[in-house]
């Protein structure tokens, strides 16, 4: 069994309880994964989950363990094939272009998601995968970039990096008239209740999160009267975009939920993503891989749903 990272303790208390605040797992994980031998204090095994450990003890975990015993496994999930394209992959993550109308994970509704559809792919390609989980989520509406872990380790990596922005996430969005909103939108988001809706306020109110959107006016369609706008999200919250270009007066196109007229689909998607990440190196906690991530999808299907434009034109501005 090889012990891929290393923890030293900061405050003592029980080793379960450590666990879980060091890992980000609940309580009954850290059981199992002590009780399975993969956890060493001080370079020994320990088994008990109630062992007392002490500040400036060394704790190695086994994580590809917690993959394998997280209720997150892969046999919990039906695998069903549903055509997506896979934009990227290696042994920490794969990327999926999302199409419209399927949810990312199951809920008590829907029980047809893309997190099927990929298990049914990575099913396919190794039997050997124990765990995958979606990192970003995207609305049912919402085409584009999703990224999966692969492992426990990757997922709880690459997740940090969204909590703490360290991803630049570019979406396209469309919208009716010449956009002549504002290039940074700021709002407190809040869901309103008893409702799907989210809203948006200038104060900090309880159950409100603070939000940012950075826009672009990306070009003009004249002849069609509409705007397709880069939208640069800083922050992470449900329906930031929609609710944030809706609350300067440009719902998006299609999206009636929040005041745009009704269209084939909600013009909203998720193109491009940026980030860096590191996996710590099985042999060794200070040698580590960096693995510097920049997609892009094609837009020629998001753009096929827009009548009687040169797609062309528009491509060639998303690359000034």
């Amino acid at each position: 069994m090889i012990f891929n990272n290393l923890f030293v303790v900061e405050k003592t208390d029980r080793l379960d309880y450590t666990l879980i605040k060091l890992l980000n797992i609940n309580r009954s994980l850290s059981k199992k994964l002590i009780e399975s031998n993969a956890v060493k204090v001080n370079n020994v095994l320990q088994n008990k989950p109630g062992k007392k450990i002490f500040k400036g003890d060394y704790i190695e975990v086994n994580l590809d363990m917690i993959s394998k015993l997280s209720n997150n496994k892969l046999n919990y999930i039906k695998p069903i094939k549903i055509d997506f394209d896979v934009i990227f992959e290696n042994d920490d993550i794969i990327v999926i272009n999302k199409p419209i109308n399927i949810p990312v994970h199951p809920s008590y509704k829907q029980n047809i998601t893309l997190i099927n559809g990929v298990v049914y792919y990575l099913k396919n390609i190794n039997k050997n995968y124990h765990f995958v989980a979606p990192v970003n989520r995207l609305d049912k509406l919402t085409s584009g970039i999703v990224i999966f872990s692969k492992t426990y380790k990757a997922h709880k990596i690459i997740s940090n990096l969204f909590k703490n922005r360290k991803v630049k996430k570019t979406y396209l969005a469309v919208v009716n008239g010449k956009y002549l909103g504002p290039n940074i939108i700021t709002s407190y988001i809040y869901k309103k209740p008893y409702h799907f809706r989210y809203d948006s306020t200038t104060s900090a109110l309880p159950n409100t999160k603070f939000a940012q959107t950075n826009v672009q006016n990306l070009i003009y369609l004249e002849k069609n009267n509409l705007s397709v706008l880069k939208i640069y999200p800083v922050t992470g919250r449900t329906h930031q975009i929609r609710v944030h270009l809706s609350s300067v007066g440009y719902p998006i196109l299609g999206d009636t939920l929040y005041g745009g007229i009704p269209y084939k689909r909600l013009m909203l998607h998720s193109w491009a993503v940026e980030f860096e990440y590191y996996i710590d190196s099985v042999n060794s906690v200070y040698d580590k891989n960096l693995t510097k991530i920049n997609l892009q999808t094609s837009v020629k299907e998001f753009l096929s749903y827009l009548d009687n434009i040169q797609i062309s034109n528009v491509i060639n501005q998303l690359s000034v």
